[in-house]
């Protein structure tokens, strides 16, 4: 019995070392941060995901006057300079180096943008009324400058969703639920789009605001003879949205955009194979 006894520990003894210590290596070589570097600015605040994990995460910052770290991963920015975030996991350490900087001024931001705009291939633009919510969306547009297509979706006022070619529009039927497309002879919709941003004037920054629940700043500029509010998410100051006050009559309201300068555009291969030919159809009332 003593010997069963001294076997049986004996074989739990190299299960132990054989079969869990690997598995354990093995987490901790997949032990990773979504970031090794990262520059952002004062009062931001964001997170670094650790993924691979075994059990919790210990979080260090080797400044705390520059940038605190929550035991979550979240970082917050408190004063310029630098420090390094350090994560811990089954024994081993990785670590992420922060740089902040002093918050931007309003015509800094700007410029930023229209520097960053050279390089911008995609963007979609979603709309909505006094408030972003699924129930005060009124319309969406996407465009590949590239490659000149765009995405317009207004069916929320009665018009047909559409991808617009240099060659052709597509557009959707609500009435009989199908694709159609006719030729295109008007002018390029993504050279409309790259115009939208190519004559902002007179920035005025209006302090720090929450957009789309994020931190950004808010900036008045006259964009097309008229106050437009944009708003720059401030862990790296890249545009997430504009809004812009509305008059008709004694009815007032809130033009609200939310931006994306990342999601791709294309027009599925359905819709290309499916579509019918249709003469001179611009728009498709819904009844």
């Amino acid at each position: 019995m003593k010997q069963l006894k001294k076997a049986v520990l004996m074989v739990m003894v190299l299960f132990a070392a054989v079969v869990l210590l690997p598995v354990n290596a093995q987490a901790a070589d997949k032990f990773k941060l979504s970031n090794d570097r990262i520059t952002t600015y004062v009062g931001a605040s964001l997170k670094i995901k650790a993924t691979g994990v075994t059990g919790s995460v210990e979080w260090t910052s080797s400044n705390s006057k520059v940038v605190k770290v929550s035991s979550s991963g979240k970082i917050t920015a408190v004063n310029t300079g630098k420090a390094i975030i350090k994560a811990k996991n089954n024994g081993k350490t990785l670590k992420c180096a922060v740089t902040v900087k002093k918050l931007l001024t309003a015509k800094q931001a700007v410029n930023k943008f229209k520097s960053d705009e050279k390089d911008v291939r995609y963007i979609t633009m979603n709309m909505y009324t006094d408030e972003i919510s699924d129930s005060k969306y009124y319309g969406g547009m996407a465009a590949d400058l590239k490659k000149e297509i765009a995405y317009i979706d207004l069916s929320v006022l009665g018009v047909s969703k559409r991808y617009i070619t240099k060659n052709r529009v597509y557009w959707y039927s609500e009435n009989d639920g199908r694709w159609y497309y006719y030729k295109n002879s008007g002018s390029s919709t993504t050279s409309q789009v790259e115009d939208t941003f190519s004559d902002i004037k007179s920035p005025v920054s209006k302090g720090i605001t929450k957009f789309n629940g994020k931190k950004a700043m808010k900036v008045q500029v006259v964009l097309d003879k008229k106050k437009v509010m944009l708003y720059f998410d401030i862990t790296d100051f890249s545009l997430i949205g504009m809004s812009q006050s509305v008059e008709e009559g004694e009815n007032k309201a809130e033009s609200m955009v939310v931006l994306d300068f990342k999601s791709k555009v294309k027009i599925p291969s359905e819709i290309i194979n499916s579509a019918t030919y249709k003469e001179e159809v611009f728009f498709n009332v819904v009844s």
